[in-house]
């Protein structure tokens, strides 16, 4: 009985093994069965629900960010900025003039060596003319902060020649008659012929200390050799004031500055606005142009018209080899 009971349970172990097998090795024999839709799809048919429908779809973009506008500075004028204080020179000139003249010496002596043009000359006709522009007052460019000019050359002071507008008032202002400007105290005419651009802002200015003294030293050095030797310098500085007074005030002066020896009587600075230049040259071609028959604004010509308190002389002892490049002493006065 117990054999029996084993062996009907193999049996069934046998049989349940062979279906299994049966079951498993079909899923591998045979092709795959084809699938086929049961019914066709009307998509034609479908509803399609608006986003509107469904606010909770709906996608609304977030509200723009509003940014306020960066506040925008008012446009200032540029301002015009004071010079540097530069060291001063011989006898106190401007150290921006003092470096006026001597670049006006160099680019002059390039381009006109056998003139030799000095730099302590052009300080000689700064110093008459302008007071080395007011005292240096000019801005960094060098231009001046004010105004320098002469009076109108409209023959209403005596000895100014009378020059009628060349250039329509362009330079100074004045549309009737001309009258010398800047620092060096040209007139239109002059300086359209002779007046140059020296630094370099592509504008030829007589108010600037650059240009003009270039400018000067171009015009005394044409057609000059050695313009400092005896037989040239009071012609050639006549060339630019026809007065020979403005020539022994210039020449003492320069004679100073070479040697740091101020000379005797030549009286305090000129008015700045109103320099020597105005009561000198008559020719149309001198940079100031007024009249041959004035003396020079220096106060020498003015004390030698009054009786002024007499001062102590100061002696300036000269070396040998400048000694001859001082003007002439005047002659002695005719006896009573």
């Amino acid at each position: 009985m117990r054999w029996g009971r084993v062996q009907l349970l193999t049996g069934c172990a046998v049989v349940g093994v062979g279906m299994l097998a049966a079951v498993t090795s079909s899923a591998y024999i045979g092709p795959a069965p084809a699938l086929t839709a049961s019914a066709e799809v009307d998509l034609a048919g479908a509803l399609i629900v608006p986003p509107s429908a469904r606010p909770d779809l709906a996608f609304t973009p977030p509200p723009p960010r509003e940014v306020a506008p960066e506040p925008v500075a008012p446009t200032a004028e540029p301002q015009r900025v004071p010079a540097a204080q530069l060291p001063a020179g011989p006898l106190g000139i401007p150290g921006i003039v003092l470096h006026a003249y001597k670049l006006a010496e160099q680019r002059v002596g390039a381009e006109s060596p056998q003139c030799q043009l000095p730099w302590y000359l052009l300080a000689g006709i700064g110093r008459i003319e302008s007071g080395h522009a007011g005292g240096g007052n000019v801005d960094s460019s060098g231009t001046t902060l004010t105004p320098i000019t002469g009076p109108v050359l409209d023959g209403t002071l005596a000895g100014n020649a009378v020059i009628t507008d060349s250039d329509g008032g362009r330079l100074d202002g004045d549309a009737g008659h001309d009258r010398a400007m800047g620092p060096m105290q040209f007139i239109p005419s002059t300086w359209a012929a002779w007046g140059s651009d020296a630094n370099g802002d592509g504008n030829a200015d007589p108010n600037n200390i650059f240009d003009s003294t270039y400018s000067a030293g171009r015009y005394l050095c044409s057609g000059v050799v050695d313009i400092m030797s005896e037989k040239t310098r009071v012609g050639a500085v006549m060339r630019y004031n026809h007065s020979a007074e403005y020539a022994a005030n210039v020449l003492s002066w320069a004679i100073g500055y070479a040697t740091n020896a101020a000379p005797t009587d030549t009286g305090p600075l000129p008015d700045p606005k109103s320099s020597s230049s105005s009561s000198s040259s008559s020719s149309s071609t001198s940079p100031s142009g007024s009249s041959s028959s004035s003396s020079s604004s220096s106060s020498s010509s003015s004390s030698s018209s009054s009786s002024p308190k007499p001062e102590p002389c100061v002696i300036v002892c000269l070396p040998p080899e400048l000694q001859s490049l001082l003007p002439p002493p005047p002659p002695p006065p005719p006896p009573a």
